[in-house]
């Protein structure tokens, strides 16, 4: 299921927290839950093309459960653009301690590791920022060579 929220009067152009806002209002003006993630962006303002390379998205881990967007996106935006933000939850409403950020480009993306891993959210309590691993391959084992031939041929055409 799939719910999107605008509360920014029909506008939904994404957003382009820059470094230049100092207005977090952006970060309800609209984002989608879906599949147990709260997304938010989309193509900033002015944005040509098509989404970033994954290359430009970083894990961010050791997210405090009650800690959310409107925390996370400020401090994520002092690098650069953010195409998409979003943030693993619970069905009780927290978040489950991780999330992804798509920078607009591979250097911010860089930068924001450089930057961040590491960076104190609240006292005592660091977050993680590595390198986004793509994990869309689907990798099976079979108890015997001959079963694995059968599957295989029906998979390759």
């Amino acid at each position: 299921m799939t719910t999107i929220y605008n509360n920014n009067n029909g506008d939904l152009k994404g957003f382009n927290p820059g470094p230049q806002q100092g207005n977090y209002e952006y970060c309800t003006s609209l984002y989608m839950q879906r599949n147990g993630q709260r997304i938010i962006g989309g193509p900033p303002e002015g944005w040509i093309g098509p989404p970033p390379s994954r290359g430009c998205e970083v894990y961010v881990t050791r997210i405090p459960r009650d800690c959310f967007e409107n925390e996370l996106v400020p401090i994520f935006s002092k690098i650069g653009p953010i195409y998409e933000h979003r943030l693993m939850m619970e069905h009780n409403g927290t978040n489950r301690g991780y999330g992804y950020v798509r920078f607009t480009s591979l250097e911010d993306a860089k930068e924001s590791i450089k930057m961040l891993n590491n960076y104190e959210i609240r006292p005592g309590r660091y977050l993680v920022v590595t390198k986004s691993v793509d994990n869309r391959r689907l990798l099976m084992e079979f108890p015997s060579l001959e079963v694995g031939k059968r599957f295989e041929g029906k998979w390759r055409g």
